[in-house]
C-alpha cells in the first residue's frame, strides 16, 4: 500500500509491502516537498513499485487510497500533464506484473502513519522489518493484525472509534435473551428459527407504539379504494409498470405491509398483555402478511418466505426503530 499526506504545504509519501498473509516485508517514509495531490501519489506510488523491483518482488498487488489516481492508472480518466513523466515511468517498467485498486484511507493507515513521518523528516527512510516502523506505524498495525476496523469521526484532532470484537457467554439462557440476540444478528437466525424470530418481532411490534405511525397508509387506501368504486381510476393505469411483486423491498409493498400491520393490531380487540391474546393477533398478522408480501396460498413455506421478508426489512429499518430491552423510567 502507499499513502502521502501535506502537512502545511508540505507533503510525504509512505508505504509498507506485506505478503499474501499480511505479515509486512518492508516499508519507506520519504519527504517530496510542495507537490499538488495527484504529483505526490504518483511520485509515491512510482517509488514504492521501484522499490518492490529492487528487491525481486516482481508480482504485486498495489492498493492507492487515492481514487482519482486509480482511475488514471486503469484509464478511466484522462492523464494530467503534470504527472505524464511519473505515469510513462511506471508503464515502462521492465519484468513486474502488478495490478492496482482502491482502498480507503481507514484501511490504510499504516502507510497513512508513514506519509507523517515523511513529512516531518528531511531524509528517505527505509524499513527491513515490522519492529524498525515509527511507533504509529506500529500501532497501526497492531490494530490490522488484531483485525479491529476503526471509523474516523472527526479529524483536527483525528479521532477514531474502534469496532472490538463482540464476546458472548458460552450459553445464553432464556428464550427472550437468544430471540434479542438473534433479531440484532448477534447470533445466527437458525438458533432461534426464521418463524419464531418474525413471530418474537410481530410481538415486539403489537406491544409497541410504532404501528401508530402507520395509520396514513390506510387512510390512503381507503381513499385509493373509494376513487376506483366510482370509476375515476382504473387498476391498470394506477399500477407502475416497473413495480416486481417479487421484490419486498419496493415501496409500495413496504407500504402494504405497514398497512397490514396497522390495520390488523389497531382492529384487535383482545388484550395484548394476555399471551393467549397476543399470539391470536401474531397468526392473524401472519395469514395477512401473505397478501402484503404477493405470496399466494399454495407455495410452499408460505410461512417461512413471510418471516424471512419481514425480518430483512426490520433489519434495514423500513418497519421502525425499536428498543428491545425494558428501560426502567427515572421518576
Amino acid at each position: 500500500m502507499v499513502a502521502r499526506l501535506a502537512t502545511k504545504g508540505v507533503s510525504g509519501e509512505g508505504g509498507v509491502l506485506r505478503d499474501s498473509s499480511g505479515v509486512v516485508l518492508f516499508g519507506f517514509s520519504t519527504p517530496l516537498g510542495e507537490l499538488t495531490c495527484i504529483q505526490a501519489e504518483i511520485k509515491s506510488l512510482l517509488f514504492g513499485v521501484q522499490q518492490c523491483l529492487l528487491r525481486g518482488f516482481l508480482r504485486i498487488q498495489v492498493k492507492v487510497d487515492s481514487l482519482v489516481l486509480v482511475n488514471i492508472l486503469l484509464r478511466k480518466s484522462r492523464c494530467p500533464w503534470l504527472i505524464r513523466l511519473e505515469l510513462d515511468a511506471l508503464v515502462a517498467l521492465q519484468g513486474l506484473e502488478w495490478t492496482v485498486g482502491h482502498c480507503y484511507r481507514e484501511a490504510n493507515q499504516v502507510t497513512d502513519a508513514l506519509a507523517k513521518e515523511g513529512a516531518r523528516s528531511e531524509d528517505t527512510v527505509l524499513y527491513s522489518s515490522p519492529a524498525d516502523l515509527p511507533r504509529l506505524a506500529r500501532g497501526a498495525l497492531g490494530l490490522d493484525r488484531s483485525q479491529t476496523p476503526s471509523i474516523r469521526i472527526a479529524s483536527h484532532p483525528n479521532i477514531y472509534v474502534l469496532d472490538t470484537p463482540g464476546i458472548l457467554p458460552p450459553e445464553i439462557f432464556g428464550d427472550e435473551l437468544c430471540s434479542k440476540l438473534a433479531l440484532i444478528g448477534a447470533i445466527r437466525d437458525c438458533i432461534v428459527g426464521k418463524n419464531d424470530l418474525a413471530h418474537y418481532f410481530l410481538a415486539v411490534l403489537n406491544l409497541s407504539q410504532e404501528y401508530k405511525k402507520w395509520s396514513r397508509f390506510s387512510a390512503m387506501e381507503n381513499v385509493r379504494s373509494s376513487i376506483y368504486q366510482e370509476g375515476e381510476l382504473s387498476e391498470s393505469s394506477h399500477v407502475d409498470k416497473r413495480q416486481y411483486a417479487t421484490d419486498h423491498t419496493q415501496d409500495f409493498i413496504v407500504n402494504d405491509v405497514r398497512r397490514t400491520l396497522f390495520e390488523a393490531v389497531s382492529t384487535f380487540s383482545g388484550d395484548l398483555e394476555n399471551d393467549k391474546y397476543l399470539e391470536q393477533l401474531i397468526e392473524v398478522e401472519s395469514r395477512m402478511l401473505r397478501n402484503a408480501f404477493r405470496i399466494t396460498q399454495s407455495e410452499v413455506d408460505g410461512h417461512t418466505k413471510v418471516a424471512i421478508k419481514l425480518l430483512d426489512l426490520y433489519r434495514t429499518g423500513r418497519l421502525g426503530h425499536y428498543v428491545l430491552d425494558d428501560i426502567p423510567r427515572i421518576s
